[in-house]
């Protein structure tokens, strides 16, 4: 009956953050030995720890150092997560108490956020602020009760002053993405900003829509891709050029002499509005247009795939027993057998 077990095995250095490991299937069993601390008496950290899927998120039966002996232990927090994610999932509801007005804005929540940054955050049920509720920004982590997302507020008419946030799990579920935009950089080359970290690559096409709330929100509008039959407006296609940073891209449209790119009045947005996003086009049809929220559906040349992701996420520990710490090497193996009896 070999022939139809699965195992999956692999290796990674530690980066300091928890690790997703992708994989093929959904294991029934996923083991991990740090290689780094392997012979190392270093207190409370894991040297081997085994997961099952039946357990808690979090669970680890795992073996630790205390320092002068090999001891067995279960971390209920921290350790192996299994998924299996098909649709957009996020983390419990944050409450806001406030959102600044600064060239980056910055978010406090009431609790601790537990965020890392990187994390992809859907902002909604602002209070003040309404033109960037809805939205999902990739957050830069200052404090435990702070992060900031790329939006300059500073022109906004006031600060915001509550509202709630929730992680969004798994950003990538539906690829390419669908970024919205915070920010236009305009000459003969057009530097986009986006509010979440967006994985395009050189050479990629990518669709814009700027979408006229009036005859001054947004701006821009010359850079849409389907401006057809307007004055003075040439529809627009783009291809990345260069990519300076995770949440900004360089296409090849020369946009001299546009309108300058702004937000909409936080009233303005109170009467309903859709976000300036940019659009990786894909080589299927069919799929919504993701990290949430999604757009109205439109018909672009190729569209988006499902990314669905299943596999184990290693965690960092409880904070007293540590699963990996940074530069750790730890060596992986999932397994699923043929055979799987619980009696």
């Amino acid at each position: 009956m070999t022939e139809y077990n699965k195992i999956a095995e692999g290796e990674f250095t530690c980066n300091g953050a928890a690790q997703f490991i992708n994989l093929p299937f959904l294991p029934n069993s996923f083991e991990m030995w740090n290689i780094t601390e392997w012979a190392v008496n270093t207190n409370n950290l894991v040297k081997y720890a085994f997961g099952r899927p039946q357990a808690a998120a979090g669970t680890a039966y795992a073996t630790i150092s205390n320092g002068t002996a090999n001891n067995n232990v279960t971390l209920t927090s921290g350790g192996f997560s299994f998924i299996q994610a098909g649709t957009y999932q996020y983390g419990p509801t944050l409450t806001i108490t406030g959102i600044t007005q600064a060239t980056a804005a910055v978010v406090t929540t009431s609790t601790n956020h537990n965020l890392q940054t990187g994390d992809a955050v859907l902002i909604y049920g602002t209070t003040g602020m309404l033109q960037i509720a809805g939205e999902v920004y990739t957050a830069t982590v200052l404090s435990a009760t702070t992060f900031s997302i790329p939006v300059n507020s500073s022109g906004f008419a006031a600060a915001a002053t509550a509202g709630f946030a929730k992680k969004l799990l798994y950003p990538d579920l539906y690829i390419p993405y669908r970024c919205g935009i915070t920010a236009i950089g305009l000459g003969t080359t057009t530097t986009i900003t986006t509010a979440v970290n967006h994985g395009f690559v050189v050479g990629q096409e990518v669709y814009i829509q700027i979408p006229m709330v009036s005859t001054t929100a947004w701006g821009t509008t010359q850079l849409d891709t389907f401006k057809y039959n307007t004055a003075n407006v040439v529809p627009q296609q783009a291809y990345v050029t260069s990519v300076p940073a995770a949440n900004q891209i360089v296409v090849n449209v020369n946009s001299t002499g546009f309108t300058a790119f702004a937000y909409p009045t936080s009233a303005q947005a109170a009467a309903g509005m859709n976000f300036a996003a940019v659009y990786g086009i894909g080589d299927q049809n069919f799929g919504p247009t993701g990290p949430p929220p999604f757009a109205a559906p439109i018909v672009i040349p190729g569209a988006f795939y499902a990314n669905t992701r299943q596999g184990v996420l290693i965690g960092l520990g409880n904070g007293t027993q540590i699963m990996m710490a940074t530069n750790d090497v730890i060596r992986w193996r999932a397994v699923y057998p043929d055979l799987i009896k619980t009696s």
